[in-house]
Formats: structure tokens, sequence, C-alpha cells
């Protein structure tokens, strides 16, 4: 008798038109009408939130909340297990093509906990708004600092290297460019100093104007040859030499006039004679 009056009561209710719930005031002891059970809406039609889809149960309506504060646009319920029951055809509506979706599962499908209940969302906004996408966004970064931390590490010590190895080159280089100062200042300094030569020349040509010949200078204080060359002379005057040459030719021939009876002043010579002899002094 007790079960056949609460399936009356059951039937009573499923019947009774919807009603406005006036929620944190009414109760279901002062309000009559019809509810869905398990559902947090006041009327027999699906509650939906946005573009979240439905959130007309309690699980569904606390997941739908977080997505929305988490950041998500997009949602759908596709759970084609609910064939025959309430809001069946909200849950059927097939999933839209093109798209990449992430499936979230939690439980208590249609109020009930003991079923799971299917939610998709955009991969893209999952794998940034998740905490599955950040921790694996975490990884992935943590992974490429550590190895952008080996790559710089690596870098770092090929950069030493060539920092140590720069350094040893210029240090050699400082002492090679050092030393070749050093011969090029002794250099300089033998050269200021008094240079003891000793040189050597040969006349090639002498005629009456120009005179060639070549020569070779040997310095002893940089032990070195200091010149070597061809010098041409050219003559402006009579030198020593030519100018008593002029003179003996001169007086050969007057004295070869003087023989041959020719000589214009025969009174500056005398002849001479010492008994076996006989010469001509003449005054040259």
């Amino acid at each position: 008798m007790r079960k056949l009056i609460f399936t009356l009561v059951i039937i009573m209710i499923s019947i009774i038109p919807a009603f406005a719930f006036n929620y944190g005031t009414d109760t279901y002891a002062t309000d009559s009408g019809s509810l869905i059970l398990n559902s947090l809406g006041d009327q027999v039609t699906n509650s939906t939130f946005g573009n979240l889809g439905s959130n007309d149960f309690i699980s569904e309506n606390a997941t739908k909340n977080q997505l929305a504060i988490d950041g998500y646009s997009k949602a759908y319920d596709y759970n084609p297990q609910n064939i025959i029951g309430q809001f069946s055809g909200v849950y059927n509506v097939s999933l839209p093509s093109g798209v990449e979706l992430t499936k979230l599962q939690i439980g208590g499908f249609l109020g009930n906990p003991r079923v799971t209940q299917d939610i998709y969302v955009l991969t893209s906004e999952y794998n940034r708004l998740s905490a599955e996408g950040q921790a694996n966004s975490i990884d992935a970064l943590n992974t490429s600092i550590n190895s952008e931390s080996v790559t710089r590490a690596s870098a770092d010590n090929t950069l030493q290297n060539n920092i140590n190895t720069e350094a040893t080159n210029r240090q050699n280089a400082d002492n090679v460019l050092q030393n070749n100062i050093n011969n090029v200042d002794n250099r300089v300094k033998k050269l200021e100093q008094t240079q003891t030569v000793i040189g050597a020349e040969v006349r090639v040509y002498d005629g009456k104007k120009w005179t060639v010949t070549t020569f070779v200078d040997f310095t002893a204080t940089r032990n070195t040859v200091d010149r070597a060359g061809v010098r041409f002379t050219y003559k402006l005057g009579k030198s020593y030499e030519e100018q008593r040459i002029d003179e003996l030719e001169a007086k050969l021939k007057h004295i070869t006039s003087f023989s041959q009876g020719e000589a214009e002043q025969p009174s500056e010579g005398e002849i001479y004679t010492d008994g076996g002899v006989i010469g001509i002094k003449n005054k040259f």
C-alpha cells in the first residue's frame, strides 16, 4: 500500500506544470510544482551557461563555472549515451569538425554520481589554461631553459677558450712586436752613431769632361754594405794633373821646335861642351 501511494505521488509531481522557484526563500514544503530530480533549475527546461553549454546539474554547473573563471570561451556537451534521459537532445549534438578538441570527464552525469559526463573544450585553450597544459608548458619551458643553459654554458666555455687563445696570441704578438721595436731601436741607434766606412771605387771611364766609376761602401759600425752603385762625374774645370800635363806638353812642344831650328828665342839657350859632349842648356 505504501509503495503504491509513493508511485502515485511521483506521477502527480511529474505532470504538474513548471513554476518559478524563489531561491533563498521558498522550500519544497511551501511550493508545489514539477522539478527534475537533482537538477539545479526551477524549470523542466535545460539551463545553459553562455557558450559553455549545459549547467543544469550540480557537478556540471560547478565545472562550467570553473571553465568560465579559467577563461575558456567554448565547451561542448556531447554524451551520446544519453538516449532516453532528460534533455537527451542537448547531449547528442555532434561535435564540430575541423576543430581540435580535448575531452574532460567529470562525475555526476544527469545527477548520477556513478556516471561520468564528457565535456569538450578547445585544445588551444586547454593547453594554455588548464593545470595540465600549464604544467606541460612549464616542463617544456624548463627543458628549453636547461637546454639553453647547457648551450649557453658551452658557448661561454668556447668564448672563454677563444678569449684565452686570443690573449695568448695577443701576448705572443706583443712580444714579437716588442722585439721588432727593440731591433728597430738598435738599428736606429747604430744609424745615429758615427759610421766607420770602408769604400772601394773602380774607375770605368775617364774622359775630358766625364768620369764614370763604380763604388761599394761597407760600414763596420752596422756590419753591412751601406751603399753600392755607379757614380758619374762631370768636370767643370781642369784638374791639377791636367794643368801639369798642359804645361809639360807646352814645354815639349818648345823643345821640339828648338831642336828643329824653329826656336823663336834662341838667345834663351846656350850651347855648352865639356870637351867631349856638346849640349844645349835651356831654361824651361
